[in-house]
């Protein structure tokens, strides 16, 4: 009877132990990856780390070629094509085809395999890639808000901007009208994952917020 008292007294810290360790183990794989994450050094794609202020020409790709690793097919191969400073310039083609690849390339996020892509006739691998980005607004397919005010989501591009600019960038987006019908105006909660706005809302928003940094190149 002692012994059958002091297992189930003990059953249920062994189980704790035992739950424990599946949790560890869980766990042990996530911080690794954090750890990673974390290690990562911002090294401007370890180029010369030209400066660049501003974009003024010509973005030039020259003979790009490109694949993912561990793939067999290319995504791109020798792209050449140039677009110029004020051109509106559409990339269309179907699923698979490189679009986005061309817009990741753009930003620095990957380097070609082969071929050079060039801005104002310097090599964008040789440019410091923080000062690139700080050139260019952004609004994807899957727009992403925070759970605070609209005036809050658009300021997210510039710490700096006063309440006249946050309006006067939402107005260029064609956002102010709707935003002034909330509850609240500016000062609405979008609230959590933007469950209080539409689609086409969250849209325009976040072109606000692109716009709002006063980008010389504007990818959508």
């Amino acid at each position: 009877f002692v012994y059958v008292l002091v297992f189930f007294r003990l059953r249920p810290v062994l189980k704790s132990f035992s739950d424990l360790r599946l949790k560890w183990t869980r766990i042990v794989p996530r911080l690794e990856i954090i750890g990673k994450l974390f290690s990562i050094r911002d090294d401007d794609s370890g180029g010369q780390n030209k400066a660049i202020s501003h974009f003024s020409n010509l973005i030039e790709f020259r003979q790009v070629s490109f694949d993912y690793p561990g793939t067999q097919k290319s995504v791109l191969r020798n792209l050449s094509f140039s677009i110029s400073k004020g051109d509106v310039t559409a990339i269309v083609g179907p699923s698979g085809s490189g679009k986005s690849t061309i817009i990741n390339l753009l930003m620095a996020l990957y380097g070609p395999k082969s071929g050079e892509i060039y801005v104002d006739g310097v090599d964008l691998c040789t440019l410091s890639i923080s000062d690139w980005r700080r050139l260019i607004g952004i609004v994807d397919q899957d727009v992403f808000l925070l759970n605070t005010t609209v005036a809050e989501n658009i300021k997210f591009a510039r710490d700096d901007a006063s309440q006249l600019d946050v309006v006067a960038a939402a107005k260029k987006a064609h956002a102010h009208e709707f935003i002034e019908e909330l509850e609240e105006g500016y000062e609405t909660n979008a609230g959590d994952r933007s469950v209080k706005l539409s689609g086409g809302q969250k849209q325009r928003i976040t072109l606000a917020r692109a716009l709002l940094r006063k980008p010389s190149i504007l990818i959508l």
